[in-house]
């Protein structure tokens, strides 16, 4: 009988130990996963900020030396390579789409298109979204972090994706030669107009 005891104590204390190590190895893959998220937000932030200040330089240099039209061709010609530039030195992906969009290579993915459609068209600059995440997970365990920042409509936009009567015909003529299926006009100021994307890969972490 005591031997027995000795048994069924022992096999507790082991259930016990493997329970508290499954629990213990599980929290501490929970924190990593957390702070893996945590640093890909900041790595997707620091992108997307960067992106935004080089393509606002090179638009408000163009408004100033050549007005809106010069400004449309800065993002004919200039935005897509200096994007491309920005994905190379931040090692994962990063750009604009919008809902309505003027040039077609800034098409969303599904998962930005849902929250597009669901939360952020109706938001406005008096009422501003803070920047959003999600998770995605695959089967082999990879997951990829989806970073959107909003982006709002500035009265200097106007010239450009404003109403008919507010975009000059300079500009009119320079958006239908250089993207004829244009649907990025017609915004009134503070409007959500799209957002900055960044893709940023989250291996698998082991255990």
């Amino acid at each position: 009988m005591k031997g027995r005891t000795l048994l069924l104590l022992g096999a507790w204390l082991a259930f016990v130990v493997l329970g508290t190590t499954y629990v213990m190895k599980a929290v501490g893959k929970r924190a990593a996963m957390f702070k893996q998220v945590t640093e890909g937000e900041a790595r997707a932030a620091e992108a997307v900020g960067r992106l935004q200040a080089s393509l606002k330089a090179r638009l408000t240099e163009a408004m100033q030396s050549g007005g809106p039209a010069a400004a449309i061709e800065v993002c004919a010609e200039a935005a897509q390579p200096l994007t491309e530039e920005l994905r190379g030195d931040a090692g994962f992906f990063v750009g604009r789409t919008a809902l309505r969009l003027r040039n077609p290579s800034n098409a969303p993915d599904d998962f930005v298109l849902e929250w597009m459609a669901k939360a952020a068209s109706r938001s406005s600059a008096a009422a501003p979204l803070e920047a959003a995440t999600k998770v995605e997970e695959f089967i082999d365990g990879d997951r990829l972090l989806h970073f959107w920042q909003p982006i709002y409509l500035g009265a200097q936009c106007l010239a450009c994706h404003g109403s008919a009567e507010q975009i000059p015909a300079e500009v009119r003529a320079l958006l239908a030669d250089e993207y004829p299926d244009d649907r990025a006009t017609g915004f009134a100021e503070g409007d959500f107009r799209g957002v900055f994307v960044a893709r940023v890969p989250l291996p698998k972490i082991g255990g």
